[in-house]
């Protein structure tokens, strides 16, 4: 778990190289139209209220727009001259394998966040049948039988 944490971190440290590679590929008059609608998507997808995890989640929102965006940008990439691509890549201090990292990190993050979370809500629901069970005990013994 631990190891995980590191791994985020480093993950979120790039993220200003990453917002900078992105407003560079939207700035370049050499992306096609294809190029530039999946970069206005993602945009469009980060700032909608309807996502398939809402940014209002703590943790999950956001870890869920880093994966959307790391792989757009990753196909976007894909889509370019491999020369350019890897100029871009290095000008920004990136590679396709950070990339790679990045997601495949930002996917074991959500995975434990999610898997924590049902564990969180299993024990509080246990709990919750077993106080209701033992109040409604309670009150079941107070009544008097006629």
């Amino acid at each position: 778990m631990e190891q995980n944490k590191v791994e985020i971190l480093q993950t979120i440290k790039r993220l200003p190289a990453y917002t900078k590679l992105l407003y560079h590929l939207y700035r370049d008059p050499a992306m096609t139209k294809t190029q530039k609608v999946l970069l206005y998507g993602t945009l469009g997808y980060m700032i909608s209220p309807i996502e398939l995890v809402p940014s209002i989640v703590p943790v999950l929102g956001q870890i869920d727009d880093l994966i959307i965006i790391l792989t757009v940008l990753k196909k976007v990439l894909q889509m370019s001259d491999e020369e350019k691509a890897n100029h871009l890549l290095l000008e920004h201090g990136l590679s396709f394998e950070m990339i790679d990292e990045d997601i495949a990190i930002s996917k074991e993050t959500a995975r434990r966040f999610v898997a924590g979370a049902g564990k969180v809500l299993g024990r509080t629901l246990i709990f919750a049948g077993k106080a209701t069970f033992y109040l409604g005990k309670g009150i079941m013994c107070g009544v008097k039988k006629i």
